[in-house]
């Protein structure tokens, strides 16, 4: 059976060669391209013959319902397929699809952080063993692998289906997966000030949608990463 990914990209160039890399088993991307980007993710996905490149425009900001109405139009696309629907940060640790009885499994994304034992971010090494120190939080136990086909809806994040007849905690967990936000600050400081605080629409500040980079400063993340440079080693 066939896997697919849906993901969006708005001035990715650092994590898309490590996205690339790290799902080559996938047979095809579908990447949904903000076309407001000013550096080189266009150039970098075109290059790859996997990347079915979906071009979105987003005119007052980064708008979260935009995103969502996109990822169902989507996934409503894809047929005789397992799809994961992820982030650009989001790292599964898997490489084939499924062969359980579930039609839908949640993945495990682990907080990671640059550990004060680890070195900096390489490309031509495997994304498991760069960065193994970190937590759970629940809210990124998220119910990204499905099949196709299904009449799915997910919540802004993706951190949750809407269908009311689909327990959460009864949908079991695949595997484990790094959620690199934060996993250092060469990438992580642009990435979410100039390319998450400072594209948020009114929309989404009204909403407060994705709130937790409406007003992060440079220091709160310099902060945070220290605060974590001591975590557990979680695999």
């Amino acid at each position: 059976m066939r896997i697919e990914t849906i993901t969006f990209v708005y001035n990715e160039e650092f994590l898309i060669p490590f996205y690339l890399k790290h799902y080559d088993f996938v047979d095809q991307f579908n990447i949904c391209y903000d076309i407001r980007s000013t550096d080189r993710s266009k150039k970098i996905l075109e290059e790859n013959k996997k990347v079915n490149l979906i071009p979105v425009n987003f005119p007052g900001g980064w708008n979260t319902m935009i995103r969502q109405l996109m990822i169902h139009d989507v996934y409503d696309t894809i047929k005789d397929s397992w799809v994961l629907n992820i982030d650009c940060d989001e790292f599964a640790f898997m490489d084939t699809v499924p062969t359980g009885k579930s039609d839908i499994y949640r993945i495990d994304f682990y907080n990671v952080f640059r550990h004060v034992t680890e070195t900096d971010l390489d490309i031509n090494t495997p994304v498991y063993q760069q960065r193994s120190h970190g937590y759970l939080d629940s809210l990124y136990s998220k119910p990204i692998l499905v099949k196709s086909g299904q009449v799915l809806s997910w919540t802004p994040g993706n951190h949750f289906l809407t269908n009311p007849a689909i327990k959460q905690d009864n949908i079991p967990v695949y595997c484990k997966g790094a959620h690199w936000e934060n996993a250092d600050l060469s990438f992580c400081l642009e990435r979410r000030i100039k390319n998450r605080r400072d594209i948020q629409s009114a929309y989404n500040r009204r909403m407060n949608f994705g709130i937790h980079n409406h007003n992060i400063t440079e220091e709160q993340i310099v902060l945070k990463c220290k605060e974590h440079s001591n975590d557990p080693k979680i695999w």
